[in-house]
């Protein structure tokens, strides 16, 4: 790929940590309508780009670039990510590499040999899905955590102490949909039960009431738990 760069279109929490994987080895254009949001991905990836090498064994880090215009960001790009809003580990990144049908096993082939050099771990998706492979096993755990509270088995913060003992995690599900926000958990879980009628409604009607309630996590101060001012 020479000297042409990857694009990041997407300056969020995920757009951020991908440039910064992709920064640990080579340019990479950092594309966000708003400037003050792709300067802040930048900042982000200046913090963290030499320990970020320094882990995935690279000793000549690369550099970002925010850009405010979606052509110039693209232009001359050897790749481009699409990002959306989700939460990864700031030093590594598992993804799906999901053809529509039409990709190219040579294009896939590709990706498949040179993302681990940036600390990218990717996997082959054999057909396409509604979601991706880890995200349909994490909502799964979602909505059976979210059930168990539902159906009055259990509370939010008991079920995340028995997910931090028996993990080993230093959060459980309630505290991480309370950081995601609990108004996007309720969105992915309208999608999944668009694409499939059959499940439980109770999940749902949970996060309904908190969201109803303006009670988005984090964000808001408030969500499964209430102690985010504390936190600061």
């Amino acid at each position: 790929m020479g000297a042409r760069p990857v694009t990041v279109v997407g300056a969020g929490t995920l757009g951020r940590r991908i440039a910064l994987m992709f920064a640990t080895r080579g340019r990479v254009r950092i594309y966000a309508p708003a400037r003050q949001t792709a300067q802040d991905a930048m900042a982000y990836g200046d913090r963290h780009v030499g320990e970020t090498a320094r882990h995935v064994g690279s000793d000549t880090p690369g550099e970002a670039t925010a850009v405010t215009g979606l052509g110039e960001a693209v232009a001359d790009a050897w790749l481009v990510v699409e990002a959306v809003p989700e939460r990864l580990p700031p030093r590594q990144a598992a993804l799906d590499l999901m053809s529509c049908g039409k990709t190219g096993r040579g294009v896939l082939g590709l990706l498949l040999r040179e993302l681990p050099r940036y600390g990218v771990h990717p996997f082959d998706a054999h057909r396409e899905s509604t979601g991706f492979i880890f995200n349909r096993i994490w909502a799964a755990i979602k909505r059976e955590s979210l059930a168990v509270v539902a159906e009055g088995v259990s509370i939010s913060r008991d079920v995340d102490r028995m997910w931090q003992i028996n993990t080993g995690l230093k959060s459980g599900p309630f505290r991480l949909m309370d950081k995601v926000g609990l108004d996007v958990v309720l969105d992915i879980e309208n999608h999944y039960a668009d694409e499939n009628p059959a499940l439980p409604t109770g999940p749902r009607e949970l996060l309904r009431r908190h969201v109803d309630a303006g009670h988005l996590g984090v964000k808001t101060g408030r969500g499964f738990y209430d102690d985010y001012g504390a936190q600061g």
